[in-house]
Formats: C-alpha cells, structure tokens, sequence
C-alpha cells in the first residue's frame, strides 16, 4: 500500500514568489539569474504523468513557472505583466515556451507520495524567488529573480535556445 504525504503550505513560504514582490537590485545593469540546476533523478523518477506539475517535468516546451496566491492584486499584476512580455516576444521566442503558472489559496494541500521526492515542493523550494524558466528535455530549472518586464523579456530571449 503506497503512503500519501500531506504539506500544508502557508502563506509565508510563498509569499515573495505570490504576491509578484520579486527581488530585483537597482543600479545591476544585468538581471538575476541563477545558475540552471538538475532536477533530482529521484524527483523525476518519482513523478508519474497523473501526478500534480507532471505536466511542466514533461513538457514539449520550456516552461515559464510562478506561484501567485489567490485573491492577491501582486499576484493579477504578475499575471498580466507575465502574459504580456509573452506575446512581445517574438515568433520564434513566443513558441520556445509555455506560460503555466500555480496559482495557490493562502493554505494549500499538496499531496505527495514521497515527500523526499515531490516535485510540487521542488518548485515551491526552488521558484519562490521570482520565476522559474523550466527546460524539461535537460531536467533543468533556472530561477529569475526579476520584476522589470524589459529585464523578464530580456531573459526570456536569453534562455530561448538553452
């Protein structure tokens, strides 16, 4: 008999990520990036194709991922601002990435069958930063700790071919 794990998540964990108050740091001239880094081999094999985020591990396309917070106007803001740096960019960017944000109440049930191995709470771990350019073919994620849309654009173009 498989062993379900239940998370509550609270506000707090995801507040930075939900309410759209992304780091960002005046005066840089280049936006934040972090280094990409392997998903877990056990994360990835302990994911089924039913299982909750599946559907961004094993997707065709690169993945743009946030968390936003139900009822929150930073997480409308977010939103639109995401929706709309994805349809300036161009063609080719444009079909380079799928737009799949999380949206969450302020106490979330995750639901896990190995709580080492979740890959919901991987991305809540890793993506509550900012957002997350996911590349499922390389079992990569790259945080962007941004909130200026030139400099969200601007990373957008940057990862395309990565």
């Amino acid at each position: 008999m498989k062993k379900i794990v239940l998370i509550i998540i609270t506000v707090i964990l995801i507040a930075g990520a939900a309410t759209g108050v992304i780091l960002y740091k005046k005066g840089k001239s280049s936006p934040e990036y972090s280094q990409a880094k392997q998903i877990p081999d056990g994360i990835i094999s302990a994911t089924h194709k039913g299982d909750h985020s599946a559907d961004i591990l094993f997707a065709k396309k690169k993945v743009i991922y946030y968390i936003k917070l139900e009822g929150c106007n930073g997480a409308a803001r977010m939103d639109a601002t995401m929706k709309n740096i994805v349809n300036e960019l161009s063609v080719s960017e444009k079909s380079a990435y799928l737009l799949m944000p999380e949206t969450v109440k302020p106490v979330s049930h995750i639901y896990c069958k190995d709580i080492k191995n979740c890959f919901q709470m991987y991305l809540y771990e890793n993506c509550s930063g900012g957002f997350c350019i996911i590349n499922p073919k390389k079992k990569q994620l790259i945080l962007v700790k941004e909130i200026e849309p030139a400099r969200i654009k601007s990373a957008l173009e940057y990862y395309k071919s990565w």
